[in-house]
């Protein structure tokens, strides 16, 4: 009977392994996943790239930034008041890009938001020449640790490949979105996989 021999000597080679308990998806899982899940689609189906017409200074770069994804006035000046406040505290400007990396976490958006502000002419603040601004928003609330994470995904993406930055300044919307659909996809699926 080789068959049997044959499954025999499998046996002796690989010996039985201890099988690990199989941790289950909780409910608590689920929801987790569910809000990065719509998190990540609304970055990803909200980008903005605009041109900057008539921008002299920093503060009215960041007052147009402010305005990017506001719904209205009020929002407008919230997240206007938390860019400038992050931005008093170190400047954001960017020496490789040219660039400001204006971030905040602010009541004025319901959703993490990506943008980008592109200046026809350069400003020059503090001798330095700003040619654009990356806007990052999170909002503050209650599923603050998702948005943090979806947004730090983004800044990993943003300083890993270069292109991406080649295609804001191209004003190439939809390269952005598939370089971040990329990098937000495989973020998703790990988390998946370590729940």
């Amino acid at each position: 009977n080789a068959m049997i021999k044959n499954i025999d000597k499998k046996k002796r080679k690989n010996p039985i392994k201890t099988v690990k308990p199989v941790k289950r998806i909780g409910r608590e899982d689920i929801e987790y996943m569910t809000l990065l899940g719509e998190e990540i689609l609304q970055v990803l189906d909200n980008i903005k790239i605009s041109t900057g017409e008539n921008i002299k200074n920093k503060k009215q770069l960041i007052e147009y930034a402010g305005e990017l994804f506001a719904r209205n006035e009020t929002t407008a000046t919230e997240i206007t008041f938390a860019l400038n406040k992050r931005e008093n505290i170190a400047s954001t400007f960017i020496l490789s890009m040219n660039a400001l990396f204006l971030h905040c976490e602010t009541k004025g958006i319901r959703h993490c938001r990506f943008g980008f502000v592109y200046l026809n002419d350069e400003i020059i603040e503090d001798g330095k020449p700003i040619k654009g601004a990356i806007l990052m928003l999170v909002p503050q609330g209650d599923g603050s640790k998702v948005y943090r994470e979806v947004m730090s995904e983004i800044s990993g993406a943003l300083a890993e490949k270069d292109q991406i930055i080649t295609y804001l300044f191209d004003k190439n919307r939809n390269a952005v979105e598939a370089e971040l659909e990329t990098s937000l996809g495989n973020y998703y699926e790990n988390k998946m996989k370590r729940r």
